[in-house]
């Protein structure tokens, strides 16, 4: 979902399992303390050619992040909450997709377990630069170097307060998940991103 900041004309296009909630909250924050307001552009994540005018002319960045790593998150943070949602009463579809994650993260990796809706396995493989296409001047900060990196939006909001951590699932070493084999299925997914941004295992 991407956030824009009203009175500034900033758009910071949100890619899952990149810092989102933590730099959603600190621009809510920046927000409510100097007189301006945000609001969400589109409840789900959203590729930058969709985005309705004017907001494709706003000053826009963005996270990325490297896939290997990314995807450890993504599997983590849905074991976590899929079972919190079925408890919720949220729907039998949430248990049923909390029971495939609890085959391990290898299964996860090899098998669509997410049969409804479509646009969760659609998001799980999406390449990031899909999702930035066609800004031209997008301002792109790294998740692997994100407090250096977001000075960026704090010196041109001239605000420095901190970057919160929210959201986030348990650290962990992301290389212990995978074999040579998850490795290359990663790679041959992501290979767009790896080729842009040039990460590696």
């Amino acid at each position: 979902m991407s956030l824009v900041l009203e009175q500034r004309h900033l758009l910071f296009l949100h890619i899952e399992k990149n810092a989102g909630t933590s730099i959603t909250n600190w621009m809510d924050d920046f927000a409510s303390k100097n007189n301006d307001k945000t609001y969400l552009i589109h409840h789900r994540h959203i590729e930058w050619k969709k985005l309705p005018s004017p907001y494709n002319t706003y000053w826009t960045f963005c996270v990325v992040r490297n896939p290997w790593s990314r995807l450890v998150s993504r599997y983590n943070y849905d074991v976590s909450t899929y079972l919190q949602k079925y408890l919720a009463g949220e729907g039998d579809y949430f248990l049923k997709v909390y029971n495939k994650l609890q085959k391990g993260f290898d299964y996860w990796i090899k098998n669509d377990v997410y049969t409804l809706p479509l646009i969760e396995h659609r998001m799980k493989w999406q390449n990031q630069c899909e999702i930035i296409d066609g800004c031209k001047d997008i301002h792109i900060l790294r998740y692997e170097n994100i407090n250096a990196d977001f000075k960026l939006l704090q010196n041109k909001l001239k605000w420095n307060e901190p970057l919160p951590h929210a959201n986030a699932t348990v650290e962990c070493d992301y290389k212990k998940y995978y074999n040579d084999e998850l490795i290359n299925i990663v790679a041959d997914h992501y290979r767009q991103d790896i080729k842009e941004f040039g990460f590696t295992f």
